[in-house]
């Protein structure tokens, strides 16, 4: 099964992270911690027709310590 998410949502993550952090955060770092390729990483943020699978979504979220309700997108 695979899932429409919230790209922009996925993308602010990243970015806030460096906000609450005072440390910029890469692709690259987000892939290293989560086990995923840039290119996952890149597409969850950048390309509306990713449809991840449940474990991308899960690695993802459990780095941004979030749920996977909250980057969903509902009709």
């Amino acid at each position: 099964m695979t899932y429409k998410i919230n790209n922009n949502k996925i993308c602010r993550l990243r970015r806030t992270y460096y906000k609450k952090n005072d440390k910029q955060l890469s692709l690259k770092d987000v892939a290293d911690v989560t086990g995923l390729s840039v290119f996952a990483i890149w597409k969850l943020e950048c390309d509306p027709n990713a449809n991840p699978k449940l474990d991308v979504l899960s690695k993802v979220c459990t780095f941004y310590n979030i749920s996977i309700s909250d980057i969903l997108l509902t009709r």
